[in-house]
């Protein structure tokens, strides 16, 4: 799971969302956060990290990082990540009320509004996010590469978003199918997240 579906898993509350978004460059331990961020954004970043614990671990997500496991290697989950999410825009109408543009125009204001509460790295993040419309962009293949091309410049993760295109494009319908299957599991877990 990326941005999109982390946002969109974390309910309404904006402090949540943004909290659920900056999970990744949130290190340590949740009790020595507690004077940092506001109880909301702590409930984010708790339930990122539960998020990313429990597709880990899952037999489906599993059955999809194996389809980018020879060309990526131990960096096919977080690929699979990014593809999860343009499953999640394409499938967007299933799942939301909100056309997928209004809800990441929504997220972004946020993110604006919020601003002085994130980590300094998701700070320095925010305008690119805003820049490129990183949301609304997962709904094809080619917001798909730039995602990866970028976070591939920031990370260790290989610059092959040629060949993840490729492997997406030959995997297409059993990739949306397991997303979907996921998508279900995924969605009642973080209803009953506390």
């Amino acid at each position: 799971m990326n941005y999109l579906a982390h946002i969109y898993l974390s309910g309404d509350n904006p402090l949540v969302q943004l909290g659920n978004f900056a999970g990744d460059w949130i290190k340590g331990p949740m009790h020595n956060l507690q004077t940092k961020y506001p109880i909301q954004m702590l409930k984010g970043m708790r339930m990122h990290r539960f998020i990313d614990s429990f597709t880990d671990s899952n037999q489906i997500v599993q059955s999809s990082i194996q389809k980018m496991r020879p060309t990526f290697g131990k960096y096919s989950g977080i690929v699979i990540d990014v593809v999860y999410d343009h499953f999640l825009a394409i499938n967007w109408g299933k799942y939301s009320e909100i056309p997928l543009g209004q809800f990441a125009n929504k997220f972004y204001s946020n993110c604006l509004t919020y601003y002085y509460l994130l980590p300094r790295k998701v700070q320095l993040i925010i305008p690119h996010v805003l820049l490129t419309d990183r949301l609304k962009s997962y709904e094809n293949l080619r917001g798909i590469k730039a995602a990866l091309t970028t976070m591939s410049c920031q990370t260790s993760l290989p610059n092959r978003s040629d060949k993840a295109i490729e492997i997406i494009k030959k995997n297409y319908d059993a990739l949306n199918t397991e997303f979907q299957e996921y998508w279900e599991i995924i969605s009642e877990e973080c209803r009953k997240f506390e």
